[in-house]
Parts: C-alpha cells; sequence; structure tokens
C-alpha cells in the first residue's frame, strides 16, 4: 500500500519497479536530466503512440507490463497542439486507464512540448493527470 504522500522521485522509481506510487507521476518533457538513473532506462519503454503498432496502449500494458515501464503516450503531434481541452483530459484519462494500473507508467508528453501547445493544453494535461492519477485507479 502507497504511503499518504510520496516525493516525485519516489514515484518515477516505484513506476519504474512496476509498483504503485500514491499517483501516477508526471514528466513535461523528456529531459535526461530528472534524476532517473541509466540503469532505470533499461526498464523504460516510451510510448510514441502515433509509431506503428504503439497507439494500442491497453495492449502494450497487457503484453509488456509485467516487464517494462512506460514513458510518455500523450500525444504531441495532434492532441496538445490542436485538440481541445476536453480531448487532452480523454486523452490523459484513456492513457492512465491503460498503463497506469499496477504501477509502471509515468504521465508525459510523447515529445518535448512545441511552441505551438497552446498553454491551456498543458495545464489540462498536467491538472487531469494530478486529478486522475490518484491510486487506487478509477476506470
Amino acid at each position: 500500500m502507497p504511503r499518504a504522500e510520496m516525493t516525485s522521485r519516489e514515484r518515477v522509481l516505484a513506476s519504474l519497479n512496476n509498483q504503485e506510487p500514491d499517483r501516477v507521476p508526471i514528466a513535461l518533457g523528456q529531459a535526461t536530466g530528472d534524476g532517473i538513473t541509466l540503469g532505470a532506462y533499461r526498464k523504460l519503454l516510451p510510448v510514441e503512440v502515433r509509431a506503428a503498432g504503439m497507439g494500442d496502449t491497453a495492449r502494450l500494458k497487457r503484453e509488456f507490463g509485467d516487464t517494462l515501464a512506460f514513458w510518455g503516450a500523450i500525444d504531441t503531434h495532434h492532441v496538445l497542439p490542436q485538440g481541445t481541452v476536453a480531448e487532452v483530459r480523454e486523452e490523459v484519462r484513456r492513457r492512465i486507464s491503460d498503463l497506469g494500473p499496477g504501477g509502471g507508467y509515468v504521465v508525459s508528453p510523447v515529445h518535448n512540448i512545441q511552441p505551438d501547445v497552446p498553454p491551456t493544453n498543458v495545464v489540462a494535461m498536467y491538472d487531469a493527470a494530478y486529478e486522475l492519477g490518484r491510486y487506487p485507479l478509477r476506470r
């Protein structure tokens, strides 16, 4: 059972070990200077949802979730730059629902957030992840 409140680092490390943290960790970029060691990246699967075979995140979790942790999956090609706030929230809800059960998921955009992404969509992504990512996850 997770503690009442974990640090960001504890959340990420728990997720990388396929354990449920207190909430799904949130990362706003793909920088390597976020305190995760190189060893952790060996079991991390960045999820590019528009790449062939990667869009079905529920299948990825079923097939690889016991050995890999997932990072990303929030679409930066269409949903973040062109979607509505409601579409961004739905994207986050879907990815948490697909990849979050049992731990092993860090909510993050697929790539770095680009200048054409409306600030309201960045806030919507963060708010949705914060609201919907508390364990136990709601379906």
